[in-house]
């Protein structure tokens, strides 16, 4: 069995996101994938035997599921950062869109209040320049800087033919609404 973990929105649009995922990769996987969310909506991760956010409530949940099932084994798998295949992922998705070193390129993240995460983020978009040769600069939508602007901003230096927005959000809902907000 695995614990999909996701952090959940009041937005019935990443909801109904986030049970598609969970449904396609237990016909992937073929295995039993449940579902817990970290907020705004239920299960909770607890309430579906593990998890939260990564570095504290992730831990703190796991552990509280080990004690409330102790029968029961738990594993907590590293979070996807800066994997080969989100890098590859981005990639193709800029050849098929024809993009080149001409152009450029802004990974816009989420964004948060951990200096390491965000790192990672800006990590993704240094592997996706490497393997694209497209310049790509990371931009976060919420409590991280440089913002969506301010990453243009840089980009436009280069003076690049087309720039490519590359949606780092897993799923739709209140930071999309407020990144479009921002950027309409």
């Amino acid at each position: 069995m695995i614990l999909l973990a996701a952090h959940g929105s009041p937005d019935p649009r990443a909801q109904a996101l986030a049970q598609g995922l969970r449904k396609g990769l237990e016909r992937r996987l073929g295995e039993e994938v449940l579902l817990g969310f970290i907020e705004h909506q239920s299960p909770t991760l607890l309430e579906s035997a593990g998890a939260g956010h990564l570095k504290a409530d992730l831990p703190l949940a796991l552990e509280a599921a080990r004690v409330r099932y102790p029968k029961a084994r738990f594993l907590l798998a590293r979070p996807l950062g800066t994997h080969p295949a989100l890098v590859a992922l981005w990639a193709e998705r800029l050849r098929r869109r024809g993009a080149t070193p001409q152009d450029g390129a802004v990974l816009v993240l989420r964004g948060g209040t951990d200096p390491g995460a965000n790192a990672e983020g800006a990590a993704l978009a240094r592997l996706i320049e490497e393997k694209t040769g497209v310049p790509t600069v990371p931009a976060y939508a919420a409590k991280a800087r440089p913002t969506p602007r301010e990453a243009l901003l840089r980009l436009a230096t280069l003076r690049p033919r087309r720039v490519f927005l590359l949606p780092h959000l897993f799923f739709r809902g209140v930071v999309e609404e407020r990144l479009r907000g921002r950027a309409g």
